[in-house]
């Protein structure tokens, strides 16, 4: 009975998942930045799946088909994608933010990561049996100390990039989504952590499952892939706004109309608004209420408040009437500010 009711939650785990990886490479395909936010949440699902997928082979061929026995490069693959599953989480959370001191902190870890790779590798193919066992005191104690190295140094960089995103992130959606996932990963950490310990000093056997060890590796996971879709169902991931300006025209030649749109360009420019924010602005600059903007971009009335939020906030002014005054006394303004300088 035990064995099945893991058996379905690895499955449920890998389906979710397999269902993000899906949501992400089909929502608003057509608009999305491909460097930026959709980049960094679409290689972390991948590397998600790629974990989970792995665990669910590897419980089927140990639990269902009695073979326990797992080759080296099995044992380097299940590290390599372990371990870059927490580096691609810390990209996330600094895409989510764009906050200098956890792109700062990504940067060294990207280091640490490649360097921690390198020393697990060596140890899956030169160190461990086909059980994850080892049986050389050296080996073990370099294992067991690379482990709770690289437990301590990935743990404060989630827990420091979770501190500065919680500061600095205004989108209460973000939050809630890095919250939710780095205290899911931190579990699953260290409950990896203790079956990795326990399979170097051969005390769980041929498999950890075999024991009826308690595994929160699956329930964590499920919340955590549960909590991406929420995400990608509810995030813009339209690219930064760059002046798609028409230069063959003089601002003389261009009637009223376009140069109301040569402005909001120029201000979505400055402010480096997105796609959907310069839209957005647009709307409620021609005096449109959220819900009309929501139907007609096609958007939730929440997502339209997120929008409005980013752009007062992008712009400095409190109010719909401050930024509608803003854009039309833009133009004099920049002119003002040339003069001055």
């Amino acid at each position: 009975m035990y064995n099945h009711i893991i058996l379905f939650g690895y499955i449920s785990c890998t389906f979710s998942a397999l269902l993000a990886l899906i949501f992400i490479f089909v929502v608003q395909k057509n608009n999305v930045d491909k460097k930026g936010l959709y980049s960094s949440t679409r290689n972390f699902i991948i590397v998600s799946f790629l974990v989970e997928f792995n665990y669910f082979l590897s419980f089927y061929k140990e639990l269902i088909l009695s073979n326990y026995t797992v080759g080296p490069l099995w044992r380097t693959f299940d590290y390599v994608v372990w371990i870059a599953l927490f580096y691609f989480w810390i990209a996330l959370m600094e895409k989510l933010v764009g906050n200098a001191k956890i792109r700062k902190a990504k940067k060294y870890y990207k280091y640490f990561t490649l360097t921690i790779i390198t020393l697990f590798s060596i140890g899956c193919v030169m160190m461990m049996d086909e059980y994850y066992e080892v049986h050389n005191r050296f080996h073990l104690i370099y294992l067991i100390v690379l482990s709770i190295l690289f437990f301590a140094v990935c743990t404060f960089t989630m827990i420091f990039s979770l501190y500065n995103g919680l500061h600095n992130n205004p989108v209460s959606q973000s939050r809630k989504y890095m919250m939710i996932a780095t205290v899911c990963l931190i579990i699953l950490h260290i409950d990896h952590l203790y079956i990795d310990t326990s399979l170097f000093l051969g005390k769980l056997g041929q498999s950890g499952w075999t024991n009826g060890e308690l595994d929160l590796l699956w329930p964590a996971f499920l919340i955590t892939n549960l909590a991406t879709i929420v995400f990608i169902y509810k995030t813009d991931f339209s690219p930064v706004y760059y002046r798609k300006a028409n230069d063959k025209f003089e601002t003389s030649e261009l009637t009223h109309e376009e140069m109301e749109l040569d402005r909001l360009n120029r201000i979505a420019e400055m402010h480096e608004l997105t796609e959907r924010e310069r839209e957005v602005m647009e709307c409620a600059y021609k005096g449109m209420a959220n819900p009309e903007i929501a139907e007609a971009l096609f958007i939730s009335r929440n997502t339209v408040k997120k929008h409005m939020h980013n752009i007062l906030e992008k712009l400095d002014v409190s109010t719909r009437t401050e930024l509608i005054y803003l854009i039309s006394i833009f133009d004099n303004k920049v002119r003002n500010d040339s003069s001055r300088n």
